[in-house]
């Protein structure tokens, strides 16, 4: 599984496309069956249109047949379509890679679950993830983004979390007061400069900056920090502590609270 996890507009759709055409045609695996999910169909085939935009820009074109809502392979028994949630008959899919667009604006963890559920029986299934930051919270998204966090993390320490499964790759800014730094914004833009603008990125800034309504997306659209709301008391950068300490640590009096709620306190 890759998480790909990067501010927009900085060529993530045509990776995950390149990446579904090669799983069809040459991963390998016998009869591949791959889609394009996302929660709303048109979303979902904004991926697959990619795709076909591709292969009839390219001499594969000529190994598949592009169809309007699906892509054939004859010469490995390959399929190619694009899902949303609403799918009927998902517990019946035999997939052998999928590609998850835009894992934010997903609402729970139903459809990925099912996903996943769906490569018990490939050798080398595997899940393209691209998505941004976003505004919904303990969905599928916060879940992916922790685990990859901890895996991240782990590289370092010998005894934290290993999963060799799982590739994570998050471009973000470390704080929001990078906003303000033009030699960071690349941290969360991998293609600034030649995929996407720079001198876009540096009005959008000057805009924030003028207009305090705008920093909210800017920050959660264009440098992958956590969404929450402009006129919260307390922000995620004062919240946020990732510290942790043994029972040793602990003074002989302390007091500990955990909220365990998903939806609502």
């Amino acid at each position: 599984e890759l998480l790909l996890v990067v501010a927009r507009k900085n060529g993530k759709s045509l990776l995950a496309s390149a990446l579904a055409i090669y799983m069809q045609l040459h991963d390998g695996e016998n009869a591949p069956i791959g889609i394009s999910a996302a929660t709303r169909r048109d979303q979902a085939r904004l991926t697959f249109e990619n795709v076909q935009k591709l292969l009839r820009g390219s001499p594969l074109a000529e190994l598949a047949k592009i169809q309007q809502h699906e892509i054939i392979t004859d010469f490995n028994n390959g399929s190619f379509k694009a899902v949303s949630a609403e799918a009927k008959n998902a517990d019946g899919w035999d997939l052998s890679f999928a590609v998850l667009d835009e894992i934010h604006a997903w609402h729970n963890h139903d459809l990925y679950n099912v996903i996943v559920d769906s490569f018990s029986a490939r050798e080398q299934g595997a899940i393209f993830i691209t998505t941004t930051n976003g505004s919904v919270r303990n969905s599928i998204f916060d879940t992916k983004y922790s685990q990859a966090d901890e895996i991240i993390k782990g590289f370092d320490n010998p005894d934290g979390y290993k999963n060799d499964s799982i590739l994570p790759l998050i471009y973000e800014l470390d704080n929001e007061k990078e906003m303000l730094e033009e030699e960071n914004w690349e941290k969360a833009n991998p293609g600034l400069g030649t995929i996407k603008s720079k001198e876009q990125l540096k009005e959008k800034v000057k805009q924030a900056i003028a207009f305090p309504e705008f920093k909210g997306n800017l920050l959660t659209k264009d440098f992958n920090r956590l969404a929450k709301s402009s006129d919260a008391w307390l922000d995620y950068d004062t919240l946020f502590n990732d510290q942790q300490f043994t029972l040793d640590e602990v003074p002989d009096f302390a007091i500990g609270g955990v909220d365990l709620s998903s939806t609502t306190d």
